[in-house]
């Protein structure tokens, strides 16, 4: 369900973002999106997937739903991942 409303929000996010130009062909409107905003989206789609990744490890750790206090370093260690593999990898392999 996260990962669907993700989707949902990077989707919105570049119709938001789009911009349109009028052509003589057939009066057709294009809409073309400026690379910097499928960048951005693209960010912005990293952060939240390594956050519901952080949130759903601590949760199958504790068995129970976790509070952003307790996922927060992880989700650093995943965002540093050159540091944080080797911590990471230990934790899952537990599970």
């Amino acid at each position: 369900m996260q990962a669907f409303l993700l989707s949902i929000f990077s989707l919105v996010a570049l119709i938001i973002m789009a911009k349109g130009i009028q052509t003589n062909w057939y009066d057709v409107k294009i809409y073309y999106v400026t690379p910097i905003y499928l960048v951005i989206t693209f960010i912005l789609f990293l952060i939240i997937a390594t956050l519901i990744s952080a949130m759903t490890l601590v949760s199958v750790e504790l068995k129970r739903e976790a509070t952003p206090k307790e996922y927060l370093s992880t989700f650093l260690l995943m965002i540093f991942a050159i540091i944080g593999l080797w911590t990471i990898q230990s934790r899952i392999q537990k599970i």
